[in-house]
């Protein structure tokens, strides 16, 4: 598999607390648990089963970075300015 970006986060003990693991390029594609290494193993199998069978069927895996790239290019130039 390719090297996607990946955001760690805690989760909120309100949320139940443990850690998430997201990759922005790969909508729908995460994992949770008690540690963060028990969020990036989740993440690693939900990345199995996402590479298997992705959201929107028929179209290639997105490259790595490009959810970034997306947004920056619908940013207006004065955004980039300050």
């Amino acid at each position: 598999m390719r090297d996607y970006p990946l955001i760690l986060l805690p989760l909120d003990e309100a949320d139940g607390g443990g850690w998430l693991a997201v990759a922005p390029d790969l909508w729908g594609c995460l994992g949770d648990g008690d540690t963060p290494e028990a969020a990036l193993a989740d993440f690693r199998e939900a990345l199995r089963a996402w590479g298997e069978v992705p959201p929107g069927r028929g179209k290639p895996m997105p490259a790595p970075g490009s959810f970034l790239r997306d947004v920056l290019a619908t940013l207006p130039p004065s955004a980039a300015a300050e």
